[in-house]
């Protein structure tokens, strides 16, 4: 889902590919286990959550229009495929 998310293409400015992202997400999951609450695991993610838009922000890639993308993608498949089953298609969520 993460990589569906964000694409690993090179940058135009740089050429380099943006991984600050997917390690992250790996040191938050092992970070996570030490906790039992939900608090403690949420506080975590929330941490490595900010790291990464800043990394993905200073790569010149906004978070927002990103997921964005993915969500109106999501649903774009979502209805096509009820058009495919013959049931209406449900209103997007506002």
């Amino acid at each position: 889902m993460y990589k569906s998310k964000i694409s690993a293409r090179p940058q135009p400015k740089t050429g380099r590919i943006i991984a600050c992202p997917g390690r992250k997400v790996k040191q938050a999951r092992e970070q996570a286990t030490d906790f039992k609450s939900m608090k403690g695991i949420s506080a975590v993610f929330k941490i490595y959550k900010t790291q990464n838009e800043d990394c993905l922000n200073t790569y010149g890639r906004n978070w927002r229009e990103l997921f964005k993308a993915y969500v109106d993608a999501a649903n774009a498949r979502k209805a096509a495929g009820k058009a495919r089953a013959g049931t209406p298609a449900a209103a997007p969520p506002k």
